[in-house]
């Protein structure tokens, strides 16, 4: 209950603030920072100053086109702006800074957040941790699967890396709990030199995560622009509407998977619905000076995935109780490792050789 409680308030607070969640050991500037870039529409620099990013000429992106089969999708390598112009009503002043990104190999992600029933098929009851919160609960078969911890999720993709005969991403030292149960680990650390050299399933990057979830697109979402509001946090988004689960159409409740329309990789979800593990630690200061290649969010080398006292976790996608601008492709929320609800998910991803 205490960790569910703290992942729920966290969310809330992100969406208040206007920013990804604030955690413990940030300091009150970056706060006021947050709340005026989010609740007041964005900063949008000085006179005369590009609202966006321009990629430079060797940043090339291929045409996103949907080839899924088994419930992954194929996500082609190459070049993106990462982050929100400073005009994008909803911005996090600081930590949505655009860079330039180059994600060198192409990889694999599942269609869907995880759901039931993939959970269910490597053997696995569902949580005990669970407990419901909003209107209800999505018990279905092709529910996202909700209740895991940064713990489970990678735990999760090691198992489901053995099942195909592929080496394991993770090493998970030092646990105590059961997957779906309390687990904590006092280490987690790659199997291989990084995130990207893994062979079998892991979370995504942040970098993947937004890349894959753009699918070519600049604006918000990859529908469209987000619609400014200056009234309660929770409205209509018109191209929101088309492609997720927000807290304006889900009744407070997650719902089953690949109901709303899909982007051009094929993805469904990837704005609302359930929030999404990553591996990254939340940078709240940005992603740091770019360009970027292939950058795997971690502050720390040598494969080391722990978080350290006063880091939080990313996830990605926002979920069915908040806001519209928290589903926009460059939000990132924040959770301690141990944070559960039936709002955060799994999505995996493969690198790929071919």
């Amino acid at each position: 209950m205490r960790q569910l409680r703290l992942a729920i308030e966290r969310s809330r607070r992100s969406a208040l603030a206007g920013m990804v969640v604030m955690g413990c050991g940030r300091s009150a500037p970056e706060l006021r920072d947050a709340i005026v870039s989010g609740s007041a529409g964005g900063s949008h620099g000085a006179a005369g100053a590009p609202s966006s990013l321009l990629p430079s000429a060797t940043c090339k992106q291929p045409r996103a086109e949907a080839h899924c089969d088994a419930g992954f999708c194929r996500i082609e390598a190459g070049c993106y702006v990462m982050g929100a112009p400073k005009d994008e009503w909803g911005r996090g002043a600081i930590s949505s800074t655009q860079v330039q990104v180059t994600i060198t190999r192409p990889f694999e992600m599942t269609q869907t957040e995880v759901t039931r029933a993939q959970w269910e098929a490597l053997g696995l009851t569902q949580p005990k941790q669970h407990t419901e919160i909003g209107a209800g609960d999505c018990l279905e078969p092709s529910c996202p699967q909700g209740d895991v911890n940064f713990f489970d999720a990678v735990e999760f993709a090691d198992r489901y890396s053995k099942k195909y005969g592929l080496e394991a991403c993770y090493e998970l030292e030092g646990c105590s709990g059961e997957l779906g149960d309390q687990l904590a680990c006092t280490s987690v650390r790659l199997s291989a030199p990084s995130v990207y050299d893994c062979v079998g399933y892991r979370l995504p990057t942040e970098a993947e995560y937004e890349y894959a979830a753009r699918a070519n697109a600049t604006t918000a979402f990859y529908s469209g622009p987000i619609t400014q509001q200056t009234g309660p946090d929770c409205f209509l988004d018109p191209n929101l509407e088309s492609i997720g689960w927000y807290c304006y159409n889900s009744d407070k409740r997650p719902h089953l998977v690949a109901q709303k329309q899909a982007n051009a990789w094929g993805l469904y979800d990837v704005s609302g619905n359930a929030n999404e593990w990553c591996n990254d630690i939340y940078k709240p200061l940005g992603y740091g000076e770019g360009p970027l290649v292939d950058p795997t969010g971690m502050p720390r080398t040598g494969g080391d995935l722990t978080a350290q006292k006063d880091e939080d976790r990313v996830t990605r996608s926002g979920d069915y109780l908040m806001p519209a601008y928290v589903s926009k492709n460059d939000w990132h929320a924040s959770f301690t490792d141990n944070a559960f609800g039936p709002n955060i998910g799994i999505r995996l991803v493969r690198t790929l050789r071919e």
